[in-house]
C-alpha cells in the first residue's frame, strides 16, 4: 500500500486564493443587484468579474494539483471507456439528426440504451471491487454524467417529435458545439490517472467549446422575440433549453475532471 504525503512544494495560500474568489463573487452579485435595478453600466462589470473568478478558481485549482508526490498509476478503465465510446457515437448522431437525417433517432435510442448498461456494469463492479484505479465516487460520477448527456440528447428527440418541431438552424448548431465538447471531454476522462496535465487542458477546452453552445443558446433565444407564432416559440424554447441543459451537464463533468486530478493529483 503506498503512503500519500499531503505537502505544497511551494506553500502556496489557497485559503487566500479561495479568498480572492469569494470578494469577487461578492462583487458580482453585489453588481447583479445594481443591473436588476436598472443601472446597465453593471453589465460589462460582471462580464470582467466573471473572467477574474475565473482566473483565481484555475490559480487555486494549479496550486492543489502539485499538492501530492504519488501520482495515479495508469490502469484499465475498459468499463468507463466503453461507455465514452457510446457517448461520442451518440452525440454525433445528434449531430446528423438535427441536420435533418431522421434515420438517426432509432440509433440514439439504442445507443442510449448501450450507455446505460455499461453505466450499469460499471456500477455493479464499484459495489464489489476492492481497489480501483480512481476514487469510486469519482468513477460513478464521471460515468452518470456522460449518462445524462446521452439521456438528454435522446430526450431532445422526444421532445421534438411531441412538438411536432423539427430541428432549426440554432439546434444544428448547438448539436455540433455540444458534440465537440463531448469529444473533448471524453479525452479528458480516458486521460485522468495516466497524464493529468493533458486531462486538464482538454477538460478546460470541452468548457470552451461548450460557451458555443451558450451563445448560439442566447442568440436563439433573442431571435424568438420576432417570431409571432406562439406554438412554435413555445416548443422551440424548450428545445433551446434542452440543449442548453445538457451544456450545463458537460460543464459539471468537466468540473468534476478538474476535481478528480486534484482529489488524485
Amino acid at each position: 500500500m503506498k503512503v500519500h504525503r499531503w505537502f505544497l512544494p511551494e506553500s502556496p495560500d489557497v485559503l487566500g486564493m479561495l479568498s480572492r474568489q469569494l470578494d469577487v463573487t461578492r462583487e458580482g452579485v453585489d453588481a447583479l443587484v445594481a443591473w436588476a435595478h436598472g443601472d446597465e453600466t453593471q453589465e460589462a462589470k460582471i462580464r470582467a468579474l466573471e473572467h477574474r473568478g475565473d482566473e483565481h478558481k484555475r490559480e487555486l485549482e494549479r496550486a492543489l494539483t502539485t499538492a501530492f508526490t504519488t501520482p495515479l498509476e495508469p490502469e484499465d478503465l475498459g468499463m468507463l471507456s466503453r461507455q465514452l465510446d457510446v457517448t461520442r457515437e451518440g452525440v454525433d448522431a445528434l449531430v446528423a439528426w438535427a441536420h435533418g437525417d431522421e434515420t438517426q433517432e432509432a440509433k440514439i435510442r439504442a445507443l442510449e440504451h448501450r450507455g446505460d448498461e455499461h453505466k450499469r456494469e460499471l456500477e455493479r463492479a464499484l459495489t464489489t471491487a476492492f481497489t480501483t484505479p480512481l476514487e469510486p465516487e469519482d468513477l460513478y460520477t464521471l460515468s452518470r454524467g456522460i449518462d445524462w448527456i446521452l439521456n438528454q440528447s435522446k430526450d431532445l428527440i422526444r421532445e421534438s417529435e411531441v412538438m411536432a418541431c423539427p430541428p432549426d438552424g440554432p439546434i444544428a448548431e448547438m448539436c455540433e458545439a455540444l458534440a465537440e465538447s463531448v469529444h473533448l471531454l471524453c479525452q479528458a476522462i480516458e486521460l485522468v490517472g495516466a497524464k493529468q496535465d493533458d486531462a486538464t487542458e482538454r477538460a478546460t477546452e470541452a468548457l470552451r467549446a461548450e460557451r458555443g453552445i451558450e451563445k448560439v443558446y442566447r442568440d436563439a433565444m433573442a431571435a424568438l422575440l420576432e417570431v409571432d407564432d406562439l406554438r412554435e416559440v413555445t416548443a422551440r424554447r424548450e428545445l433551446y433549453r434542452r440543449l442548453a441543459r445538457i451544456g450545463e451537464v458537460v460543464v459539471d463533468v468537466a468540473e468534476r475532471v478538474w476535481y478528480t486530478v486534484v482529489r488524485e493529483g
